[in-house]
């Protein structure tokens, strides 16, 4: 779909999320019903679309099946949607890229 002016979508970013949680967790090791409660909060304040950040989840890091896992966890209500060009999408192709040259 090609985006015009009105429907651009306003994607939040999530750098105000840490990256590991009160006890030292990193969010990469979260199960999926973990990242959805951040989904939601999201939702909860209107926006429709999420940015991944590296410095929250970094999905390039994540093995397949995890990656499997993040997409399903974004269903909050109502659900988000990760736009294609986010930041995260880019820098994951780089580091899935690498790995798999070396």
């Amino acid at each position: 779909m090609a985006y015009t002016a009105r429907t651009w979508p306003i994607a939040a970013a999530l750098l105000q999320f840490p990256g590991v949680d009160a006890d030292g967790v990193s969010v990469q090791d979260f199960d999926g019903e973990e990242w959805q409660k951040v989904f939601q909060e999201v939702a909860d304040v209107g926006f429709s679309s999420v940015d991944l950040t590296d410095c929250w989840v970094r999905p390039g890091d994540l093995s397949s099946a995890r990656v499997d896992e993040l997409a399903p966890s974004a269903n909050s209500r109502p659900p988000l949607s990760i736009p294609s060009g986010s930041s995260a999408c880019t820098s994951s192709t780089r580091r899935r890229s690498s790995r798999v040259s070396n």
